[in-house]
């Protein structure tokens, strides 16, 4: 780039104030590949002795509907980036491809005859991944299919709205989306998406059972007296434990039923449905004095 600076600056007519005209508006950035990084000189380049130039810093906390890439921008990582640029496609509109996708080098291409290119790689001696080519032009119109909307896009922007409402219809959800991005979203896209939130919120049915010996000691703890028996089933040592049944009865309950109810008890019982079936049951007691059933 020093090379380069000298050459221009001798043919480079100044500016009475000492300035230099428009002629001076491409540099070359190298990190091993020239034919990709021909680009716009950065915001905030020193062009007085050997200073480094100062590059815009990616913030999180930024706004996509008025987010613009700049050339020289810089990011934590490649993860980040990935991150935003999908943010930003979707919210624009444009259906892009990522033709290489590695930990310290990005380069996205938009559809088939779309100027629009981009390229990131790593800096010289920094763990930050710049922008080092961008052509922000589009000639393409407006995509409704995006590749880019993918099931983990989903649950990163919607998992907030599955915790306060876990039981969100799908043609719901499928609707939002479509108003919030002005994209179509197949329907079990929109199925994986609200499964994997889920997931991610109560976690897995294998997990939950891991809890239940904790579940009992806190029973016990807070209602002294109880009673808490959880079964397992292990036929061999080398096969893992496997969750059999569980009995709970609180010391409460117990002492009222001895007190306050007919020596008679009944059993009911309801069937479960979903990934964890089984049958549950209660024991169930008449009441003498008020005739209901505890």
């Amino acid at each position: 780039m020093t090379l380069l600076r000298i050459m221009f600056d001798g043919n480079v007519e100044k500016e009475p104030n000492g300035e230099r005209g428009n002629a001076f508006e491409k540099c070359v950035m190298n990190d091993g590949d020239s034919s990709k990084e021909e680009l716009l000189t950065p915001e905030g380049y020193s062009e007085e002795g050997n200073e480094k130039p100062k590059y815009l810093e990616f913030r999180l906390e930024v706004d996509m509907a008025k987010f613009e890439f700049k050339i020289g921008m810089l990011f934590n990582n490649a993860i980040e980036f990935r991150d935003t640029m999908r943010k930003y496609t979707v919210k624009r509109g444009y259906d892009v491809k990522f033709i290489e996708s590695e930990t310290w080098k990005v380069q996205i291409n938009c559809s088939d005859g779309c100027e629009w290119r981009f390229y990131g790689s790593k800096m010289s001696k920094e763990n930050t991944l710049q922008i080092k080519t961008y052509k922000p032009t589009h000639t393409c119109n407006r995509s409704y299919k995006n590749r880019q909307v993918t099931s983990a896009f989903l649950v990163s922007k919607y998992v907030n709205k599955f915790r306060t409402t876990p039981t969100w219809k799908i043609n719901e959800f499928k609707d939002t989306m479509k108003d919030d991005c002005v994209v179509e979203v197949p329907k079990m896209k929109c199925y994986r998406a609200r499964k994997q939130a889920l997931v991610q919120l109560e976690g897995t049915n294998a997990k939950q059972y891991t809890k239940l010996w904790d579940y009992a000691a806190e029973l016990i703890r807070t209602n002294p007296g109880s009673r808490v028996d959880i079964n397992i089933w292990r036929p061999q040592l080398e096969i893992k434990p496997g969750f059999q049944r569980m009995f709970v009865c609180l010391n409460g309950i117990k002492k009222g039923f001895l007190v306050g109810v007919r020596p008679l008890i009944g059993l009911d019982a309801c069937h479960l449905k979903g990934p964890c079936q089984g049958q549950l049951f209660a024991a169930v007691g008449w009441d003498g004095g008020t005739g209901s059933n505890s």
